[in-house]
């Protein structure tokens, strides 16, 4: 049985202007646009557990819900101990 041709553009178009489902996982390199931060910060971020991932084979995936719990909370800046040298400079 063939569709009339409105009927056919009709799906067409709905299916392409259809929202696409919110992804579970994305990438390091997804997360890191999402967040606005460069590749090395989601590595230290998933290194020190901030962020939660699942692997899928070979792939690291990180999850959508970790991203919205890290948005979520307030992140204070930690000062960074100053180096030796530093530290001989204001002697």
């Amino acid at each position: 049985m063939h569709r009339p041709l409105w009927y056919v553009w009709f799906f067409l178009l709905v299916t392409f202007f259809a929202e696409a489902p919110e992804p579970l996982l994305v990438s390091r390199k997804q997360a890191a646009v999402l967040l606005g931060v460069c590749l090395r910060t989601v590595g230290n971020l998933l290194r020190s557990k901030a962020l939660t991932t699942r692997r899928i084979g070979t792939r690291t995936l990180v999850t959508m819900a970790s991203l919205k719990k890290f948005i979520q909370r307030d992140h204070p800046v930690i000062a960074r101990q100053a180096s030796s040298a530093e530290q001989r400079e204001h002697l």
